[in-house]
């Protein structure tokens, strides 16, 4: 199984491949690095995001979280081949 993960915001792209290598592009400059540990920790990952941008100007914790969520949740339906519901982002979790 290959894994690719894809994102674009203005004139930057982003891609991983197999959580193995990251590649930046940004207008005509392109960064590609080669990641030393294949790390699967999905769920790690996206907590990190969390804590290192919920205080960022113009970045929604709730945008952030469920965008998070959404992606961990496609991933398991498509592992386990169910339909999964998901709810939205609750603060009271974290209280």
């Amino acid at each position: 199984m290959r894994e690719r993960f894809a994102a674009h915001r203005g004139n930057v792209l982003i891609s991983m491949d197999d959580f193995k290598t990251c590649t930046i592009e940004n207008i005509e400059k392109k960064d590609k690095t080669n990641l030393r540990f294949r790390d699967h920790g999905h769920e790690e990952n996206i907590k990190k995001s969390y804590e290192l941008f919920r205080d960022a100007a113009g970045c929604a914790v709730e945008y952030v979280w469920e965008t998070g969520g959404l992606f961990l949740a496609t991933k398991k339906a498509l592992e386990t081949r169910t339909q999964i519901t998901l709810n939205g982002f609750d603060r009271k979790r974290f209280i």
